[in-house]
């Protein structure tokens, strides 16, 4: 007889009646040990790697890899709904930015696809908080339905080869690689090693995706230039050649939380009042105006989500602090550019006493004690 199953979980502790509970192995857990837990809480299928000891009641499909088949079942609901409703699927990519962008892009998208009586709630899906690797992306990607238009998926990753299986997976319609860091150098071994690891999304592009480059970014621009797809530049300023198709002119600051601009579309130009601090953050809103822009949207509607945004926890969250003081909370991760980044944007914020609390930056490498040095040398220039 068939049976009708509900959502798709890899977290024990959240399976409900009817779902399928996929067992993934890592490092230091293994999710079979809780098949017992699972069946008790109602789950109705079981995607394993090997049989338990005891007789099962429920279906079982029995797999070599359970990472594999959740991505696996991502990209096979990826290509049913392309058949069916075929949203827009975006697939962004950088060494920073990455969630920020994601989280721009969506609050364009809302604007062109909002909620109203007679069309359903929620028609933008995106990556929630950093689900942005091998399993938080297809943990992303499984929930789209017919109702939805777009898609917004994150793409993160520390090795070779992760991009190229989150782009398969992802199968995107508008791909955007932000820039090119030096961040994960510990698995990638170098600036070159990212770059190509980076690249690995434009690589599994159809013909028919729309590729958005950072013409600010030369390592970008580099291997951009091997691809034939349409192509969308974004930079802070024109060039002389008037190759870059979205940019910003008559950038202005405000209060500590807000920041204007000009932003221009395809020969179009429109005022915008952002709500978060720092000149990275114009160049963020550039690409997500870019993606926007590729996805058709006007520039009206792209102004007004880029207006509406709001800066994600702990990403230049700006924050009342004893005393009347202000605090910049941008503690979520850190690799040297985007140390620097967020320096850059204290020293030029106000002309009060400014105070910079820094942490260690990560999964450097080899490189990772010069690196530290160069931004303890950053803070000094800076005044701070």
């Amino acid at each position: 007889s068939k049976k009708i199953f509900n959502f798709i979980k890899t977290d024990s502790r959240t399976v409900q009646k009817d779902d399928v509970f996929v067992a993934l192995i890592g490092e230091r857990f293994d999710a079979h040990d809780y098949v017992s837990q699972v069946i008790s809480s109602g789950a109705g299928c079981l995607i394993l790697e090997r049989m338990p000891e005891n007789p099962l009641t429920i279906p079982v499909i029995l797999v070599n890899n359970t990472e594999q088949a959740l991505g696996d079942l991502a990209a096979y609901r990826r290509l049913c709904m392309k058949e069916i409703s075929n949203p827009q699927v975006v697939g962004i990519t950088g060494s920073s930015g990455k969630t920020t962008v994601k989280e721009m892009c969506a609050a364009i998208f809302i604007k062109q696809w909002p909620e109203g009586i007679d069309t359903p709630p929620e028609r933008v899906l995106k990556t929630e908080g950093n689900y942005n690797n091998l399993i938080g992306l297809p943990l992303s990607l499984l929930p789209v339905s017919p109702k939805h238009k777009a898609v917004i998926l994150e793409m993160g990753m520390n090795q070779p080869g992760e991009i190229k299986r989150l782009a398969d997976i992802a199968d995107p319609d508008i791909a955007c690689i932000l820039n090119v860091h030096g961040a994960h150098l510990l698995g990638l071994g170098n600036i070159e090693g990212v770059a190509k690891a980076k690249e690995e999304l434009f690589q599994a592009c159809d013909n028919d995706t729309i590729l958005v480059i950072n013409g600010d970014d030369s390592r970008v621009m580099d291997l951009s230039r091997k691809y034939e797809q349409k192509k969308i530049l974004f930079a802070l300023n024109n060039d002389s050649s008037g190759s870059i198709d979205i940019f910003s002119s008559d950038k202005k600051s405000g209060d500590l939380e807000e920041q204007f601009f000009n932003l221009h579309v395809a020969k179009q130009h429109i005022p915008v009042h952002l709500h978060v601090p720092g000149n990275h953050n114009i160049l963020n809103a550039l690409a997500a105006a870019a993606i926007a822009h590729a996805a058709g949207i006007d520039i009206t509607l792209i102004a007004k989500g880029l207006s509406s945004f709001e800066p994600t926890d702990r990403r230049m969250e700006v924050l009342d602090g004893p005393a009347g003081s202000r605090i910049i909370n941008d503690t979520y991760n850190a690799n040297p550019e985007s140390m620097k980044a967020g320096i850059s944007t204290l020293s030029e914020l106000g002309s009060g006493r400014r105070f910079a609390i820094l942490g260690d930056m990560l999964e450097l490498g080899v490189d990772s004690e010069a690196l530290h040095k160069t931004i303890g040398a950053h803070v000094a220039e800076s005044g701070i």
